[in-house]
């Protein structure tokens, strides 16, 4: 035997000896990072992580599925039980078995198989979270800024809320994704949320609209803040449009998801015709209804409105169309007549949108039955050809609805001669990722964001 050869057999006899006293350390612990998938069908996959950790009552489980951009973990509490581990997600509570030679979780959530492999977490670019408080003159408002690390100056995006009672509470994660991406984000509260007097739903279009006016006006004075724009969902652009016509030289540029290019009127009119057909899938005769039920709240005699409106409200309980309704749209009295919602709001935001001529992207939803992709695109459309500023546009996204989501499809593609076979598959529910390319694709070409 070589002195070669007896060296390498000694150090291979001194590491079994080793090994042997040493306890091999088993994949055993669910404390770390995990990432897999549901599965459904065999071939239809939603990638998901769970970040378990211990706390004083025991493991917490965080669970974040990637499609869902922006929406907050579903956090719950680890039992296990025997073999079995289990905690919650949005689509049921889900069991799985640890392999313990090596890291991996394998089990379902009820209607989908569930298979997690333990990994390292995504390093993610650092934002920073600062509170904030805003003054709209006669009361103040919580708000936050949430932007990258570094001194700046950043281009800074207001997130604008649509109709209803909103906090900054209900963006959830979005902002972290935008300020992820390279842009300052800031939210408030809407006058009228929780903790005051008054009801939000009273509150009017244009009380928002001077309400951002004046967060625009403070947030130019934080700093780190570069060019300032709004991000406007839904009803919120229509604030944002008065906004940016008083603030011409202030605003930057606007950006619209799902938001009416419309009158009030002719928004509320469309969304009876698509919502009542399309949504609840209804016959003509409740389109009718709900049309007519949308031009008697204009009406000019509130006896005669009322009356009416108590009518149509019968038929549409009757008739199952009362869903295209919000409770602001339904009056309780003659006297409440004038508290509806579309009586206190009747804009139309045409004067408005010629004035800006900034940068503006609109982004509207071919599923969308509450602003109509048609009427809407054809309108911005027509504006945006006015203005003639070259970098107005609009953008209609295929299957998408009014909260930029599809749900759970089973999906048939049909036979490939090519293939030679059916191409079928589940399609997860998920948040499109369209609308957050088109914004960042528009600020890159616009030079907001590098």
């Amino acid at each position: 035997m070589s002195l070669r050869a007896y060296h390498l057999l000694s150090i291979g006899s001194l590491t079994t000896h080793f090994l042997s006293a040493q306890q091999v350390e088993k994949a055993e612990r669910l404390e770390g990072h995990w990432a897999g998938n549901f599965i459904r069908q065999g071939n239809s996959a939603q990638s998901f992580t769970v970040d378990i950790n211990a706390s004083d009552s025991g493991l917490v489980a965080s669970l974040s599925i990637t499609d869902w951009i922006g929406y907050e973990p579903t956090t719950s509490k680890v039992t296990i039980t025997a073999d079995v581990a289990r905690f919650d997600s949005p689509y049921g509570r889900i069991s799985v078995v640890v392999d313990n030679e090596y890291g991996e979780l394998v089990g379902a959530c009820g209607f989908a198989q569930v298979h997690l492999k333990r990994t390292l977490a995504t390093a993610c670019p650092e934002v920073l979270r600062q509170t904030h408080t805003f003054d709209l003159g006669d009361i103040r408002v919580p708000g936050s800024v949430v932007r990258p690390s570094g001194e700046g100056p950043f281009s800074t995006v207001i997130l604008v809320q649509g109709r209803g009672c909103g906090t900054q509470a209900g963006w959830q994660r979005l902002p972290e994704e935008y300020a992820m991406r390279g842009l300052a984000v800031v939210t408030y509260d809407k006058r009228g949320g929780v903790g005051e007097a008054r009801d939000c739903d009273r509150v009017t279009i244009a009380e928002h609209a001077a309400d951002l006016m004046r967060v625009v006006d403070q947030v130019k004075a934080i700093p780190g803040t570069g060019a300032v724009g709004l991000i406007a969902e839904s009803a919120g652009g229509w604030a944002a449009y008065q906004a940016a016509a008083k603030r011409p030289g202030t605003i930057a540029f606007l950006i619209t998801i799902a938001a009416p290019a419309t009158s009030v009127r002719e928004q509320q009119s469309d969304c009876a015709t698509y919502f009542v057909r399309d949504e609840l899938g209804l016959d003509d005769r409740c389109v009718q209804e709900a049309k007519r039920y949308t031009e008697m709240q204009f009406g000019t005699d509130r006896a005669q409105v009322f009356a009416e409106l108590s009518t149509l409200l019968d038929s549409a309980r009757a008739h199952g169309w009362i869903d295209v309704l919000d409770a602001s749209d339904i009056p309780t009295s003659e006297a409440s007549v004038d508290d509806l919602w579309v009586r206190r709001n009747g804009y139309d935001p045409t004067d408005d949108l010629r004035s800006f001529r900034g940068p503006f992207l609109s982004i509207l939803g071919e599923q969308d039955n509450i602003v109509p992709w048609r009427e809407n695109s054809a309108r911005f459309n027509a504006l945006f050809e006015a203005n003639d500023t070259g970098h107005q546009e609009v953008i209609v996204l295929s299957a998408i609805g009014h909260g930029m989501e599809h749900g759970h499809r089973a999906r048939d593609l049909g036979f490939s001669v090519e293939m030679n076979a059916w191409s079928t598959y589940f399609k997860f529910d998920r948040v499109d990722p369209r609308p957050l390319e088109r914004i960042f694709t528009f600020l890159k070409k616009n030079g907001f964001v590098q």
